[in-house]
């Protein structure tokens, strides 16, 4: 079986309520690898149908969002070849988009692994082009893309928290050189059962990310930690609580 911790894709999010109740998108597969062999990969993209009268063709474009970098939103093709970046489809109409990385990133893999948002933007005119001031887009749907680094360091993340006046506040260091989901709270509170909350959180490599959840005082808490992304479920990892 394929170690998926080498380049991972995965649908993140995230159909607005306008999405629903207007269009319909799917992407396939959910996974995508890229190997140390292989240098291209590809997604496909439906645009299944409308739900309403207007069943027209709609114009999209792909971007890409580094993550990591200060530099959020760069080009297709700085790092990585995309083809098409901008394409048209009618209800019913799969398109399947290709990815390739450039020579440098072929030949010179990061010591940490860098994590990309590809976003599948809706063009609201097929007579505006992207780079056009005031073109507003109306529908987004993404994946996260992940692109194996020389060599994979997986270490123990380390979590803290404390209470507040609303909850608790939560800490992670990871200090492993590919990203950690974060996807569920084990809450065990001063008065009454336990309980576990579904989360989504993200910790880049070598990175701390904290954020609040709403609880009751607590007397223990653990995460639910992904380091391995061919795990399914993840392991729970304890909180040290501070003050």
């Amino acid at each position: 079986m394929r170690y998926f911790v080498k380049v991972f894709f995965f649908v993140l999010l995230f159909l607005s309520k306008t999405i629903l109740s207007d269009a319909a998108y799917s992407i396939s597969p959910i996974h995508l690898a890229f190997s140390k062999e292989e240098h291209n990969t590809s997604l496909d993209f439906l645009y299944i149908k409308k739900f309403s009268s207007d069943n027209s063709k709609k114009y999209f474009q792909v971007v890409l969002e580094n993550l990591q970098g200060s530099e959020k939103l760069e080009p297709s093709g700085k790092n990585i070849m995309v083809s098409p970046y901008i394409f048209s489809l009618n209800p019913g109409q799969t398109q399947k988009i290709r990815f390739a990385l450039k020579k440098h990133l072929r030949n010179n893999r990061p010591n940490e692994e860098k994590v990309y948002k590809v976003i599948i933007k809706e063009l609201p005119n097929k007579k505006l082009l992207p780079s056009q001031k005031g073109v507003q887009f109306r529908y987004n749907v993404a994946v996260l893309m992940r692109i194996e680094p020389k060599e994979i360091k997986i270490l123990e993340p380390l979590c803290s928290y404390r209470d507040t006046s609303s909850g608790v506040s939560v800490s992670v260091q990871n200090s492993s050189n590919i990203m950690h989901k974060i996807s569920g709270l084990k809450i065990s509170p001063k008065k009454g059962k336990e309980k576990i909350e579904t989360i989504v959180k993200y910790a880049f490599p070598n990175s701390k990310i904290k954020f609040e959840y709403k609880s009751k005082k607590t007397k223990a808490l653990s995460i639910r930690v992904k380091k391995d992304p061919s795990s399914k479920t993840g392991t729970f990892i304890s909180c040290k609580k501070t003050i």
